[in-house]
């Protein structure tokens, strides 16, 4: 038996409810790491305001534009391949 319980806000009362959960008999999920990483990417960024997401992407595009002019373009490339990732 596990306990699931669900963050609130600080102050707000929480309850644990208790689940009987089986493992998985026949067949494999359909969820490789990359569906995994990119459902949780989902999650967090569902938290954030879209004008802070925003925020982080133009952040981003300027910091992988000023990497490039440094001619540090190894590091830009990998923030230009999380920028395409997050953006998706």
């Amino acid at each position: 038996m596990a306990a699931v319980s669900f963050a609130a806000a600080p102050g707000e009362r929480t309850a644990e409810i208790y689940v009987d959960s089986q493992e998985r008999v026949l067949g494999e999920s359909k969820y490789d790491f990359r569906r995994l990483v990119n459902l949780a990417i989902d999650g967090v960024l569902s938290l954030i305001p879209t004008a802070r997401f925003a925020a982080v992407l133009i952040l981003m595009v300027v910091g992988a534009t000023v990497l490039v002019l440094s001619g540090v373009w190894p590091v830009a490339l990998l923030v230009a391949v999380g920028l395409f990732w997050l953006v998706g």
